[in-house]
């Protein structure tokens, strides 16, 4: 299964998604997990395509999550749940016998307060808990930068960029009690 994940910027018309529909034309994917995408509600929409848009953004933000299900797949999903306008995952039966949960996240930018990322943390692990499946997978935009891999971290590969921040530390502490891998820091 591909799974990607993807900063939207924005899908708040269907202009935009028929848009990054046609971005992904050439690209091999099931699901793309979709963050910042400035649409409000909730919503499962059946595209044109036999593609599914899912969205969720109950406040009046410029935030937002979702996914982007390929017509492939649509059929698998089980189950989308909404736990905010930053966190929010589904369930898809990989097979007959095995579930994906797949939790979507948009961390909050450095302008906001270490309180508010703190929460958004907490509604991950939240989502993490809820409807325990055989595998599972954080696509995020955590908005952060981890730094260099410290003496005894299991959670960072050899993979990272130099200059860290303390975002970048919040994650890798959030990783490191929950015991899960910041993949693109694998080779």
């Amino acid at each position: 299964m591909d799974v990607g994940t993807f900063n939207a910027r924005t899908l708040r018309t269907e202009d935009r998604v028929l848009q990054l529909e046609e971005e992904l034309r050439y690209t091999n994917w099931n699901i793309i997990g979709l963050s910042k995408i400035k649409r409000t509600g909730e919503d499962l929409i059946n595209l044109r395509s036999g593609n599914v848009f899912y969205f969720v953004n109950k406040s009046n933000t410029s935030e937002g999550v979702g996914f982007l299900v390929n017509k492939k797949w649509a059929r698998q999903t089980m189950a989308t749940v909404a736990i905010s306008a930053r966190v929010a995952y589904m369930v898809v039966n990989i097979t007959q016998r095995y579930q994906l949960k797949l939790i979507q996240v948009y961390a909050p930018t450095t302008t906001h307060t270490n309180e508010e990322v703190e929460e958004m943390y907490d509604k991950v692990a939240r989502a993490m808990e809820e409807n325990r499946t055989h595998f599972q997978i954080v696509c995020e935009d955590f908005n952060a930068k981890v730094g260099e891999r410290r003496k005894g971290e299991t959670c960072l590969g050899t993979h990272w960029v130099e200059d860290g921040n303390e975002r970048g530390q919040m994650l890798l502490i959030f990783l490191e009690k929950k015991q899960h891998k910041l993949m693109n820091s694998f080779h």
